[in-house]
């Protein structure tokens, strides 16, 4: 065939503005998502040549990457209806996927402007489906329904973990033992098996004889499973391979020129390279049928490899089909540029042909005005986070300076597992982005999974305890953050001490959901909120109760939470909010229609069902569901980019071992070495590592040819990360590229603020000059962070009046915090004004002490069960972790129990647990005051030597950082506090006793001796108290500041010390 450019004729082509995946194809060179409408397309002479195949003529059409091959396809069938007349339900149109189909059917549709009885292009396995239905002779009524991958790996999953459990099913190779068989890559392996059998007509008697005579347990193992695979009752189900092998068998029953497709007489095929083993025979079926079949297609870009894809198939098309095929090769590349062309043909010369490698001597596209100068670039990325800047800073590039739409842009990765950290990084740069949505669970978005718990409370599947609430307030149906669903415990808790009682925040909050109209009083914004979820919940159960479809469940949740609004105004702006907006409202348009898909296909199916599918899938099907941001990057694998292309493609993450993966595909069930068994074509270990590689080229061959005007590949280079070796083939990397500042007004702010500020090589004067007056311009429009007032450091306090007045106001001392005051006043000034944290260690210590404070005897089982009582009130992150402090709590109890056993043996009593007290100390003579305050853990009556009875005071401390000897409590403020309250008469029922110090009563460790610590502080005479009266005011009167010292040396640098104030003295890290 002809590659110049020779005698051409003007088509017009479709208008692609329908796309609805914002994709074009081959030599369609229009932005995505706003394509040319009405354009003429120069067909070339290898191109006409295609157009004039004859009506018999079964054919292959090779063609390089952007050569135009669908395009050509497009043509072809417009000539054979408007020339020929054949009509349209004598033509079909093949597709690789669903979303191809769905693009190619609008574009033929505007091309060829006739009516059609049906869809002009669609898949394999829809025309299979067809097939069946119409042939009468499947069990059931109706159209057969495709079982998904999802659906298929959620049943192999069940049905594995049944057989474990019930001593049944095969048995497995050691090698394969339970714990191999639960994983997914197993599961992946064994329906990849399975597949392959059906499609080669193997069942499972026969894989069981093959796997006996060739030493394979595996297959043997795997027969039985299938055969009880088999046995299932699919109820109109069925697999890929099974429609297809089906199809085939009712075709070849059938008479030529009888059942649905009597009327076809040619077959179109797009992206041929694609087609699996069951696919290519059903094509030979068609044939047997007098159906011409036209397969276009690249065997250098195959990417379905891993589920069966036939990359050999275009060369031995004659063979499939079983009659002579015409071999045609388009001869010039029309899209991208002469470097893009170069480096595509490059790696493509490594692959082996596949029996079809005239294509690649395509002549390169012609250079013209808009060839950016360098139209290939490599970069080597010093980490994974410049690896994203780098990737932003191009596509800002590209979009901003060359006006470049987004959504004509792509970055493509290894495999689907890298897609969310790329665009979780892009989002942060506010890039946008719309990641490819095959493989992720639907179940493991946020907003999703929030849906199906409330689903499964309003089914009755989950209790609506204190736990499910709390998630459900904090998730996008309840509208709560952390704050807000404290706020709300702590109004619930307030209202229920007004009204005499005392329960737990957590028995309220499921009152508040179990009661209708519970939360009616409270008129707060977090009630509110709260109240509104509580009404979608109660009516969610009520429409369970009526017996709703899981889609009306669905509806009813979206439509009560009155996010719609909100969301869709969200998603038209800019930057990640708009990015997150987006995300969720294709989330939950996607469970939408997997509802109502639900629905359609099982429509006496109750909602439980539906919901258990999508908590179990851990492999997620592909949506035709519309998305919901239209300008943004696509981020995907090369696998779904088949039949498109973009302006712009970045290939990022070409890293060492990930891209080549090498390692040999179907390790554990060897499907592969089957599929080779039945074709006689099987190889050793040596070829099988070559195939892998070949196939890891047609991906990255894939990749790199989307690209019409601009390609970037990226690699990291440091001490985890080696470049990729497929880097060798493409110009050495850039070094500048990495050390670019990011193309934003906010990282332009950053660069001017870090030329005025640094102090590592300075800016000269003119630099700090020029880069103060840009900031001026940036801060005069109102760009964040431009204005010197918003610079960290530089606003002014928000108040300077001190926290209290000590000469006319009356001041809190607490005495467990004054030496947090003394160590620190910044940390103690922070814990005040609420930036103190708390974990589980200081819940824990007040259940032990409110067990304390209840105890009446040393009894170890009386302690642990107050202990159990208030178990409810923590939460934690795992099971382990409440496990593991269970025991630590079991460990505290039990010294507790050891330290009153002896205080009872030696005769020691308690006159008080948690005893309150109050001492007012004046300041002054204009009615200022100290006014130390707290309660006492426990006060004891001790015998004394003489026989006297003295007041000990005793706290408990549960931290394994609590002092342990007496002097180290010598000076200790809490329990000086304590004393100078004793003294002073402010501790109920001391009076007239004498006092016997004050001690600690630790109880995270004990000695050989005992099994605590209980270090004491003598008691104070009256100097002490009078030293310790003027520590206290000393303390109050700076605590009342209004400036508070950071003790850098002995506090806040001190990696063990763990103080909020930390944060606040470090000195800046960027320069």
């Amino acid at each position: 065939m002809s590659g110049g450019s020779g005698n051409v004729r003007t088509m017009t082509v479709p208008d692609a503005s329908d796309d609805p995946t914002g994709t074009v194809r081959d030599a369609d060179r229009a932005p995505v998502g706003d394509p040319a409408v009405g354009t003429g397309v120069r067909l070339d002479d290898s191109q006409e040549a295609v157009l004039r195949l004859a009506d018999d003529r079964s054919a292959v059409v090779l063609g390089a990457p952007g050569t135009g091959k669908t395009t050509t396809l497009i043509e072809a069938v417009a000539e054979r209806v408007h020339s020929r007349g054949l009509r349209t339900d004598e033509v079909l149109v093949i597709a690789s996927s669903r979303s191809s189909a769905q693009v190619l059917r609008d574009r033929l549709e505007a091309r060829v402007a006739r009516a059609t009885p049906g869809s002009l292009a669609r898949t394999a396995i829809s025309l299979a489906l067809e097939v069946i239905a119409g042939s009468g002779a499947f069990a059931g009524s109706g159209r057969p329904r495709l079982l998904t991958g999802g659906e298929q790996d959620q049943t192999i999953a069940e049905r594995l973990l049944g057989d474990e459990q019930d001593a049944t099913g095969p048995l497995w190779p050691a090698e394969l033992g339970p714990e191999v068989r639960r994983l997914q890559g197993f599961r992946t392996e064994l329906r990849n098996l399975m597949e392959r059998s059906v499609e080669h007509d193997v069942a499972p008697a026969e894989l069981r004889r093959l796997g006996t005579e060739h030493g394979r347990p595996e297959w043997v193992a795997s027969a039985g499973f299938i055969e009880g695979f088999l046995a299932d009752d699919w109820r109109g189900h069925l697999t890929p391979a099974a429609a297809l092998a089906r199809a085939v068998r009712l075709l070849d029953e059938q008479e030529p020129g009888t059942g649905v497709l009597r009327s076809l007489r040619v077959v179109f095929v797009d992206d041929a390279q694609e087609a699996t083993h069951g696919v290519l025979q059903l094509f030979a079926a068609l044939a047997r049928h007098g159906v011409a079949i036209v397969a276009f297609g690249d065997p250098d870009l195959t990417t379905g490899a891993f589920h069966g894809a036939r990359a050999d198939a275009l060369g031995r098309f004659a063979e499939v089909l079983g009659r002579p095929v015409d071999t045609l090769v388009l001869g010039q590349v029309h899209r991208g540029t002469p470097d893009i062309r170069a480096t595509v043909r490059g790696v493509a010369e490594r692959i082996g042909t596949a029996g079809a490698g005239l294509h690649r001597t395509a002549a390169p596209p012609v250079d013209d005005a808009e060839t950016p100068e360098h139209s290939v670039v490599t970069v080597a990325a010093g980490s994974p986070a410049e690896q994203i800047a780098v990737v932003a800073r191009f596509l800002r590039e590209r979009h901003v300076l060359d006006g470049v739409a987004w959504a004509d842009m792509a970055v493509v990765v290894r495999s689907g597992g890298l897609i969310p950290a790329i665009e979780r990084g892009l989002s942060s740069l506010e890039v946008p982005t719309r990641a490819s949505t095959g493989g992720a669970p639907l179940r493991d978005h946020p907003f999703v999974r929030s849906v199906l718990l409330a689903m499964s409370v309003a089914l009755g599947r989950t209790p609506l305890d204190a736990e499910v609430v709390t998630e459900l307030l904090h998730s996008a149906l309840g509208g709560l953050d952390s704050i807000g669903v404290r706020r709300l415990r702590a109004a619930l808790r307030h209202a229920d001490l007004a009204e005499g009682l005392d329960r737990s925040a957590d028995r309220l909050l499921e009152e508040a959901f179990a009661v209708p109209g519970a939360l009616i009083g409270l008129e707060t914004p977090s009630a509110a909120r709260a109240r509104s979820l509580a009404d979608s919940l109660a009516e969610a159960s009520a429409q369970a109760a009526a017996g709703a479809s899981a889609e009306e469940l669905v509806y009813g949740l979206w439509s009560r939470s009155r996010l719609e609004r909100s969301w869709v105004s969200l998603s038209k702006g800019s930057g990640q909010a708009a990015e997150e907006a987006n995300r969720d409202l294709d989330a939950i348009t996607q469970l939408a229609d997997a509802a109502r898909t639900f629905v359609e296909a099982e429509p006496d199916t109750p909602a439980s069902v539906f919901l258990d599918r999508l908590l179990e899938q851990t492999v997620g099907d592909d949506s035709l569901a519309p998305t919901g941001l239209r300008e943004a990057v696509t981020i995907a694998t090369p696998a779904a980019l088949v039949g498109t292309a973009f302006d712009t493609v970045v290939v990022a993450g070409m890293q060492d071992g990930v891209w080549p993966n090498l390692r040999v595909r179907d390790s554990l069930l060897g499907a592969s070495e089957l599929v080779e068994l039945l074709e006689g074509t099987a190889t050793a270990t040596a070829d099988a590592r070559r195939a892998v590689l070949h196939d890891e080229l047609r991906l990255f061959a894939q990749a790199t040819s989307r690209a019409h005007r601009s390609l970037m590949v990226v690699a990291v280079v440091d001490d985890d990360h080696q470049a990729s070796p497929f880097l060798t083939l493409l110009p050495e990397p850039d070094p500048h590229r990495a050390s670019l500042s990011p193309l934003s007004l906010r990282g332009l702010v950053g660069t001017l603020r870090r030329s005025l500020t640094r102090r590592i090589r300075p800016a000269d004067p003119a630099e700090r000059a020029a880069s103060a007056s840009a900031l001026a311009i940036l801060a005069t429009a109102g760009v964040p962070g431009a204005p010197t007032e918003e610079w960290y450091g530089v606003a002014a306090p928000s108040s300077t009046a001190p926290l209290h007045d000590p000469a006319v106001e009356e001041l809190p001392v607490s005495p467990s915090r004054m030496e947090a005051f003394e160590e620190c006043p910044l940390h103690w000034a922070i814990a005040r004004l609420g930036g103190g944290a708390s974990g589980f260690a200081s819940g824990l210590g007040t259940i032990v002490h409110a067990a304390l404070e209840h105890a009446e005897s040393s009894d170890e089982a009386a302690l642990w069960a107050a202990v159990e009582d208030r178990w409810d009130e923590l939460h934690f992150e795992a099971d382990w972790e409440g496990a593991a402090t269970k025991r630590r709590a079991a460990e505290l109890v039990h010294r507790l129990s050891a330290y009153l056993h002896d205080a009872e043996r030696a005769g020691v009593t308690s006159i008080g647990n948690e005893s309150r007290f109050s001492l007012r100390i004046p300041i002054g003579e204009l009615g200022g005051a100290a006014v130390l305050g707290g309660s006492i853990d426990r006060v004891e009556l001790v015998p004394d030597t003489d026989g006297t009875r003295r007041v000990v005071i005793a706290d408990l401390k549960t931290g394994g950082s609590a002092p342990r000897q007496d002097r180290e409590v010598a000076d200790m403020a809490q329990l000086g506090a304590y004393q100078l309250a004793l003294a002073s008469g402010a501790i109920a029922g001391t009076e007239g006793l004498l006092s016997g110090g004050a001690k600690l009563i630790v109880v995270s460790a004990g000695t050989k001796r005992k099994e605590y610590y209980d270090p004491a502080q003598p008691a104070f005479d009256d100097e002490a108290l009078e030293r310790f009266r003027e520590r206290v005011l000393a303390d109050a009167v700076g605590m009342a500041g209004a400036v508070f010292e950071a003790r850098v040396g002995t506090h806040c640098h001190d990696p063990f010390a763990f103080g909020e104030c930390a944060i606040h003295v470090v000195p800046a890290v960027s320069s």
